[in-house]
């Protein structure tokens, strides 16, 4: 026998086969692990009754535990005939197709491509209606191989004898829709009622557990206890694991049949993702895992290729009720100095769970202080308003962290003691990053304002000697391709110090300390001690002044505000636009020296209040 044939793959497994179904050679094989399904196609050489083939899928699925198989046959077309139509009908039956006994005792001729079918009990309207035409045709095609026509004669009106039969039909319709609804109605009636809650088996240690609220939610209840999320990588395989969800995605196969969920949970160890294929009908069982729920999970651990993580397939699932710390202090404190949301880099939670929690524990009242801002007094005072309507007694105390602002911050630097009403050069550096000491310039742009216009300009690209990092290639546009031919740092420096004209210029920068520091630092490199050797002013600093109201005074937020064009992050554009900007100020009357001398910072603000920023 060869090791082929369907005998000396399943033989062991299937008592009584005919010696034609134990030699028949196998086609096709499908398994699917996750359904526990087989499919089986067989070659064979005589027609081979359908009893013997669905007594066969029987034994395969009792021994192989499987929940459904099936073993297609494939015959020769020379084989089709006329008597097959009893194996149709009883393929038919088993496929749970509407025949309602038409097709009994039928006979059926196989010439030239069309089955003519003839019928002996009438209901040849009803047979066309439930699409018993298209089914014959489907099977005659998988199982032959061939396009047939069906074509139905003989008795194909009901008779006046059959009313009887027609009612009982009825009826069986009628008592067919009770079932169904009452089905419908256990099924809702089951996901109204509580999950009945068991006791946690295994030793819980200190894990945040009520220990009578174990919840099956599928499967079965889990007894072991759970390891960490940290702990699991693609070769843990069989897990348990817990954690609050805290997101769930959900979406409908492509052919709408099935629901996919992707269930995010955290132990706060680390975090992982469930993953769940159901049958559409058959989702709604998952219903109770939603954001915020506890979870146990029992499943595979592996590598998911289509996501790129690990990911858990689950067999059992449970929920559990996760226990509230409790303040158990015989005497109550009041928190003084509580943060929020709102307080920028220093709170997760939001002031409605702060004031509830502090009131569940039997605080009196709690002091909301966030970092200089006090947005979340709304919300504060909405949650402790609803604790009062609900008869209970809490006090919020409204506060702030402020902060102590140095205004005498000198707008005007330098060791020149100089008129600041002449010639500035407004410069702008690229670099390959942000710190002035380890990073180099990767391009000097720069523009010489005399009396508020544009008088010359300057830019030259820099070999930095280093590779420029991708971030800094996205955002600057600079590539090392760009700069492998450009000047070295120390001539690209004396190029800038002539465009300069020596000591007595101005110069002018948008956040002029990092840039000063950066020219300070390059200058360091080739023996050069660094001083101020430029009195230089910041338009950063000038534009804090004039312009309170804006919500930065970055360079392009004060570009868009004036109406200034702005290529950013290109230092002949970043210089410039802050030439303009400075031009701006010089032509509002603004003398610079005052800030040297007096820094009379309320003659500026007031200037520029009673000027209205440009569209």
């Amino acid at each position: 026998m060869e090791s082929s044939c369907f005998g000396a793959l399943f033989g062991g497994l299937c008592s009584g086969l005919p010696d034609c179904m134990a030699q028949a050679q196998v086609a096709s094989m499908t398994v699917s692990r996750e359904k526990a399904e087989l499919r089986v196609g067989l070659r064979l050489d005589a027609v081979v009754p359908k009893s013997q083939l669905y007594a066969a899928e029987k034994q395969l699925c009792e021994k192989l535990r499987l929940k459904k198989c099936v073993l297609a046959p494939q015959y020769d077309h020379a084989l089709l005939d006329g008597s097959y139509i009893a194996q149709v009908v009883e393929e038919l039956r088993h496929r749970n197709c509407l025949v309602n006994g038409f097709l009994d005792d039928v006979s059926a001729d196989y010439h030239g491509g069309v089955m003519n079918i003839h019928l002996k009990r009438g209901g040849l309207a009803l047979l066309q209606s439930a699409g018993s035409d298209r089914r014959i045709k489907e099977i005659l095609r998988q199982e032959f191989g061939a396009e047939v026509e069906v074509a139905f004669d003989g008795v194909t009106e009901l008779e006046e004898y059959s009313k009887e039969f027609t009612q009982s039909a009825e009826e069986n319709h009628q008592k067919i829709i009770k079932i169904q609804q009452e089905k419908q109605q256990a099924v809702q009636e089951k996901k109204a009622a509580p999950a009945k809650c068991q006791t946690i088996a295994f030793d819980m240690g200190d894990l945040p557990f009520d220990r009578d609220s174990l919840a099956v939610v599928t499967g079965r209840a889990i007894k072991e206890k759970p390891v960490s999320l940290d702990s699991i990588d693609a070769e843990s395989g069989k897990v348990v694991v817990w954690g609050d969800i805290f997101a769930v995605d959900s979406r409908e196969s492509r052919d709408g049949s099935k629901v996919i969920l992707a269930i995010h949970f955290t132990d706060y160890t680390s975090s992982n993702v469930m993953k769940i294929i159901a049958e559409k009908e058959k989702a709604s069982v998952y219903e109770p895992l939603v954001k915020g729920k506890t979870v146990l999970i029992r499943g595979e651990a592996s590598y998911d290729k289509y996501d790129g993580e690990i990911s858990i397939r689950p067999y059992d699932i449970c929920t559990v009720k996760k226990l509230i710390r409790q303040d158990k202090a015989p005497e109550k404190r009041v928190e003084l100095h509580a943060h929020t949301k709102m307080s920028a880099m220093d709170a997760v939670v939001n002031a409605k769970d702060l004031v509830n929690r502090a009131y569940e524990w039997g605080h009196k009242a709690i002091a909301i202080t966030d970092h200089g801002v006090v947005q979340a007094f709304p919300e504060a005072a909405g949650a402790a308003a609803a604790i009062a309507k609900s008869g209970g007694d809490f006090k919020v105390i409204y506060g702030v962290e402020s902060y102590f602002i140095n205004d005498m911050i000198p707008i005007v630097n330098g060791a020149k003691d100089m008129p600041l009403m002449g010639s500035y050069i407004v410069f702008d550096l690229e670099t390959t990053g942000l710190s002035a000491g380890n990073d180099r310039m990767t391009e000097i742009g720069a523009v010489k304002l005399e009396n508020g216009q544009v008088k010359d300009s300057f830019n030259i690209f820099v070999n930095p000697q280093r590779p420029i990092p991708e971030k800094i290639t996205q955002l600057t546009g600079i590539t090392d391709e760009m700069v492998a031919g450009a000047p070295l740092e120390e001539e690209a420096l004396r190029q800038f110090y002539a465009f300069c004209g020596g000591e007595d210029a101005v110069l002018v920068a948008h956040n002029a300390p990092f840039d000063m520091r950066v020219l300070a630092c390059c200058l360091s490199h080739y023996g050069v001690a660094h001083r101020a050797l430029y009195p230089y002013l910041c338009t950063v600093r000038m534009g804090r002044r004039a312009y309170p109201g804006l919500p930065d005074h970055r360079l392009n937020t004060m570009c868009d505000a004036l109406g200034i064009p702005l290529d950013h992050h290109q230092a002949g554009s970043d210089s410039r636009a802050a030439a303009y900007l400075l031009a701006d100020y010089l032509r509002a009357g603004l003398d610079p020296a005052a800030f040297e001398r007096q820094y009379d910072i309320a003659r500026m603000r007031t200037l520029r209040a009673a000027r209205p920023l440009r569209p």
